[in-house]
């Protein structure tokens, strides 16, 4: 049983779709998945250029995660918990965020994007799930498109919940409302027990490369 946010989400329907004997479910939060456009803000990132000053979402950029790591995660989870009265959440991700410094987090940066970021890839992964899905997304979501996760539940015939005045990070914000959702899916799931091998994939096409069961 996978679950995932944003990446993490992302990479649960990859999984799912290329070992699918592996996998009896997966619930994905906010998914990252390039199944629609990004948002608009987002426009503005440009992690290469050099700027004499960084406003918004200009901070995703190298030369200012260097310089100022920790103004970067204060504004980075000010945007994903735009709920009210979320001091202490927003203080817990700066924290943890804090810890493995911007050298850290632009090696990750510099490494070759995950398979979700192309969008041919991202459909065929979704729709050879042959898994229950669940997909959970906020209204205020501000890192991906909520549309993103509408789609991933459509191409997989997945349960979907838009949570109204959430952020990109609701099991943190209302951690009993996201584990209720959880708990339930997973009691599904476990009724419904194990798919049949006759019903997976024999062979799926990620990238170029065939993955056989």
């Amino acid at each position: 049983m996978l679950v995932g946010l944003c990446t993490s989400g992302g990479l649960a329907v990859l999984m799912a779709a290329e070992a699918p004997e592996r996998v009896l479910g997966i619930f994905a939060i906010n998914p990252w998945l390039v199944l629609g456009p990004r948002l608009a803000h987002l426009d503005e990132c440009d992690f290469e250029v050099r700027r004499d000053r960084y406003d918004g979402w200009q901070k995703v950029n190298r030369h200012y995660w260097l310089a100022d790591w920790p103004g970067y995660a204060r504004f980075f989870f000010t945007q994903l918990i735009p709920e009210p009265h979320s001091t202490k959440q927003l203080e817990d991700c700066v924290g943890w965020a804090l810890k493995p410094g911007p050298e850290t987090m632009v090696l990750d940066a510099d490494a070759p994007p995950y398979l979700g970021h192309d969008p041919a890839t991202a459909e065929a992964a979704a729709r050879a799930v042959r898994c229950p899905v669940f997909v959970v997304t906020g209204s205020l979501d501000q890192c991906q498109n909520p549309e993103r996760g509408r789609r991933l539940a459509e191409l997989t015939g997945g349960e979907y919940v838009a949570l109204e005045g959430a952020g990109h990070l609701p099991q943190a914000r209302d951690p009993v409302k996201v584990n209720l959702l959880l708990r339930d899916f997973v009691r599904r799931i476990g009724a419904l027990g194990r798919p049949a091998a006759g019903h997976l994939p024999a062979e799926l096409v990620l990238d170029g490369r065939s993955t056989r069961r």
